[in-house]
């Protein structure tokens, strides 16, 4: 059976998002904030989404206002966060992954 969390992979696309460059909105519009079930990656996650809707640069320092501004205290998270990263250069690949752990999820209720 395959798995229906991956918290680990969950981090490693946040991570490549947070180190990658040029892709980060495109990387973006391809999740949603329910593809994370860590709660932690999920409200980094939105905090990401927000400051791409703002035209805002994402990183670390910008993510962790967001996050806070949204009462989310993510600081640990997301210091893990960069040290698990997926390289930026295959983030596509990791968020198809994450996705499809995300559609078991859902089916599974």
């Amino acid at each position: 059976m395959k798995k229906l969390v991956d918290h680990d992979l969950e981090a490693s696309v946040l991570g490549a998002i947070l180190r990658g460059r040029g892709s980060k909105d495109h990387v973006i519009s391809l999740l949603a904030p329910e593809d994370f079930d860590a709660p932690a990656h999920r409200a980094a996650f939105v905090a990401m989404q927000r400051i791409t809707m703002a035209r805002g640069r994402i990183d670390t320092r910008a993510v962790l206002a967001e996050a806070a501004s949204a009462g989310a205290s993510i600081a640990e998270t997301l210091s893990r966060l960069v040290d698990t990263a997926a390289s930026p250069a295959n983030a596509e690949h990791y968020v198809g992954k994450l996705r499809s752990v995300a559609a078991l999820r859902a089916v599974a209720g």
